[in-house]
């Protein structure tokens, strides 16, 4: 256990140093930066601004470019959320059974069947415990004084969150879902907006 716990802290540290070795520097020039507010053309309704918030927050934490106005800025970006798809996930079947004729035979008399041989049809025959949503996002950073592209790039990110659970009253569950999903697309955001300033910062100019 000793053992598997030291490997894991070398495992873990060696991924941070990687991450933390990386040279960054802005394009010759540029100290301002402008983030324009989420373009999004999907078909879902998200919180795209919680993205251009954390956009915003990991240029900040990272310090090389400072965030300005489009009028003052150096540089602008524009993140375009072009696909978003929501798949149900984690389906479970209730068991729900239905009687084998319509009708049944007593006495050579053709009677239905009671009320009681049907299912509950207030009740779903299958559910989802849980949701994943899937975004396409295109980055692209332009000068603002040379007017040309500095980065383009097309980012695929999901998430998957609870939206069941049999632990809760049903009217909670519908405010319990939306507070997952949002903590959730918290943390997709807050990842891909690391890796887009990591990765703009970290390329040859």
């Amino acid at each position: 256990m000793l053992l598997a716990a030291a490997f894991f802290g070398m495992m873990v540290s060696g991924c941070a140093y990687r991450f933390s070795n990386l040279h960054m520097k802005a394009p010759p020039g540029a100290r301002t930066i402008a983030v324009e507010s989420i373009y999004d053309t999907g078909k879902l309704a998200i919180p795209h601004e919680i993205l251009w918030e954390q956009l915003q927050k990991q240029f900040a934490i990272n310090g090389r470019l400072k965030l300005a106005p489009a009028n003052q800025a150096d540089l602008y970006l524009r993140a375009h959320i072009f696909r978003s798809v929501l798949t149900p996930t984690q389906i479970e079947k209730n068991s729900l059974s239905e009687p084998d004729d319509f009708l049944m035979d007593k006495d050579g008399v053709l009677q239905p069947h009671p009320l009681s041989a049907y299912p509950d049809y207030n009740v779903a025959s299958s559910y989802a415990k849980s949701e994943t949503l899937n975004l396409n996002v295109r980055v692209e950073i332009w000068n603002l004084h040379t007017r040309k592209s500095l980065f383009t790039k097309d980012y695929g990110v999901s998430t998957t969150w609870q939206v069941f659970d049999s632990s809760l009253p049903p009217e909670y569950l519908f405010l319990k879902s939306e507070e997952t999903f949002e903590s959730s697309f918290s943390s997709m955001a807050e990842g891909l907006a690391k890796t887009i300033v990591v990765e703009f910062l970290s390329r040859p100019f």
